[in-house]
């Protein structure tokens, strides 16, 4: 078909500045490569399209709202699988978040047992009220901390207001218990 239409500019380099390989013109390993070359542009093309219509695993298409990240190969297999597994499906969000819960038929309510706001991955990690306010994240944040220091070999208090258990939650009726989503609020 590119032989029919002739050659095209896709670009801004000026005309006759890119050459072309012609169907008609080449034998034997060329034409074997052009053909794989076009069945593979095609596929990827059809694979995009069908990412872009997922609403989950389209986010890799549009990532000017990540935060940019330096991850390399060396800092991959230094990391423990469980790890790797939390780290990509956080960025997916597929996290089980009760409004994940909620999209794949395993729990009715997406609300969160703090707050009563929606559940996200965001609200978890980062977002709820009052998870900030009774001290969760920076428990979580000193946890690590602590955890630094000891591998440093000194020994630090931590120094909290609030003392916070990840064991146990407030539900909405006012017991406590495991959270159910699986992510600690």
């Amino acid at each position: 078909m590119k032989e029919v239409i002739g050659q095209t500019q896709t670009n801004r380099r000026g005309l006759g500045s890119t050459t072309a390989k012609w169907w008609s013109k080449t034998e034997g390993k060329e034409k074997r490569d052009m053909i794989i070359d076009e069945i593979r542009n095609k596929e990827d093309s059809t694979r995009i399209q069908k990412a872009v219509q997922q609403p989950q695993q389209d986010q890799w298409t549009n990532w000017d709202t990540a935060i940019q990240r330096s991850l390399t190969w060396n800092d991959i297999w230094q990391m423990a699988p469980l790890r790797i597994s939390f780290l990509m499906r956080s960025v997916y969000d597929l996290l089980s978040s009760n409004a994940n819960l909620v999209r794949w038929g395993k729990k009715d309510d997406p609300t969160c047992p703090l707050c009563q706001g929606r559940q996200t991955t965001e609200h978890v990690m980062s977002s709820c009220k009052v998870a900030l306010s009774q001290g969760r994240y920076t428990w979580r944040h000193n946890r690590v901390l602590q955890e630094l220091a000891q591998l440093k070999g000194k020994s630090t208090p931590l120094q909290q207001a609030q003392q916070y258990s990840p064991r146990k939650v407030e539900s909405k009726n006012g017991t406590e218990g495991r959270s159910q989503s699986g992510i600690a609020v």
